[in-house]
């Protein structure tokens, strides 16, 4: 029978931390030293292993960020989001065009991307996935 005094609650607890501390220094591991498709890609240097490079598109100077991200990398670049997190930052309308209309069934969005872009800009080509799309 299992006894629920507060040592063993305790130590279940404890157990519990520190699997879940266990579970996210592997993902930061992970992040650190495994090697995606995405290594090939030319892109700034992170200035923050926090924070990454992605905030400076949404600092006061974003604009800048992205007028130098174009001229230096071209329109293809790598990013580096919180905690070492490799994006791919596309602003080549070709391309763009093949994610939002042509191939948008390989390219589908995650359903918390989907769900957060229809709350805030409501039933756009942007919020919306899939054949309707296409009706917009």
């Amino acid at each position: 029978m299992l006894s629920t005094d507060g040592s063993s609650l305790a130590a279940m607890f404890s157990f519990t931390l520190a699997l879940l501390a266990l579970w996210a220094i592997s993902r930061v591991f992970r992040r650190i030293f495994s090697h995606s498709t995405l290594d090939n890609i030319p892109g700034p240097p992170s200035q923050s292993f926090i924070k990454g490079n992605i905030a400076r598109l949404f600092d006061r100077y974003g604009w800048d960020f992205m007028d130098e991200l174009g001229e230096r990398y071209g329109s293809v670049v790598k990013l580096t989001g919180p905690i070492g997190r490799k994006i791919l930052f596309v602003f080549d309308p070709k391309a763009l065009q093949h994610v939002v209309l042509k191939d948008q069934d390989t390219y589908e969005q995650s359903g918390f991307t989907a769900e957060s872009f229809h709350a805030v800009i409501g039933s756009t080509l942007l919020s919306t996935t899939g054949s309707l799309s296409i009706h917009l």
